[in-house]
């Protein structure tokens, strides 16, 4: 079973209230004026009244172990490992997950910009919705899980970016694209949610490591985002899938083909 933890501190930004749930002891708690810091600018001007729990955890080791638990205890079949943070609303109730020491030992700008990400994730994607099946078939339950993932990030990056909170995401997704595997064709397909909010403000070169992965101008892929953008979740996630889905079946027909040349 998950460690359920100890709360510590509450933080109220209108009617939000913000537990921080201790699950190791000892832990340096000097992040906490950081995540109040970006909690008020996040949700200043929300109407809505719910709860968020921001879990501490001493390093990624222990976060990972915890989440997959607590990921075993309510079905969840697929987890993402490797990331700087994590955001997940399994039982209705928005839960953001840190790791203290990775998150420590990043640069100022880029632990700022994950925590910006995040916290808008607990605003943006605290229900239900965006961790249940969708309504349809697929049959590629990884691809499926990734373009959940992009979609979020995207609508993650766009709400930030409205809010003008541009420069420290700037250094958080470009911190991102450095540890980009080419050979990962799911990994891309998450990274372009994170990155198409500041296409225009990224490195061209960055970009373009990543259109050529899926063997795709930016352009093209930016753009259905873009004209996907009004509609709900499940229908997002539907278009993208197919999108993608087409995308990578043609890589993997081409590249079959000249190996059996």
């Amino acid at each position: 079973m998950a460690s359920r933890g100890r709360f510590r501190v509450m933080i109220k930004v209108n009617r939000v209230l913000i537990l921080l749930v201790e699950h190791d002891p000892g832990l340096r708690r000097s992040i906490i004026k950081e995540v109040e810091d970006v909690a008020q600018l996040i949700f200043n001007d929300e109407k809505d009244s719910y709860v968020v729990h921001v879990n501490l955890y001493c390093d990624d080791e222990s976060l990972f172990r915890n989440l997959y638990l607590k990921a075993l205890e309510h079905g969840v079949m697929t987890l993402g490992k490797g990331m700087l943070a994590y955001h997940e609303a399994w039982t209705g109730v928005p839960n953001i997950h840190l790791p203290l020491k990775e998150l420590q030992e990043l640069p100022p700008m880029v632990r700022r910009g994950v925590l910006e990400h995040e916290i808008a994730h607990a605003r943006l994607h605290g229900s239900l919705e965006y961790y249940t099946s969708p309504p349809y078939y697929v049959d590629d339950e990884l691809l499926l899980y990734v373009i959940y993932c992009s979609v979020k990030d995207y609508e993650v990056g766009i709400f930030l970016r409205t809010r003008g909170m541009v420069r420290e995401q700037l250094e958080y997704v470009s911190y991102v694209l450095r540890s980009l595997d080419e050979k990962d064709y799911y990994s891309v397909v998450k990274l372009f949610g994170l990155t198409l909010p500041f296409h225009d403000l990224l490195s061209s070169e960055l970009l373009e490591e990543l259109s050529k992965v899926l063997e795709q101008d930016v352009t093209i892929i930016r753009r259905k985002y873009e004209e996907v953008e009004s509609l709900g979740f499940y229908d997002k996630v539907y278009v993208l899938y197919e999108f993608y889905r087409r995308l990578i079946q043609r890589i993997q027909t081409s590249h079959g083909n000249k190996l059996n040349r």
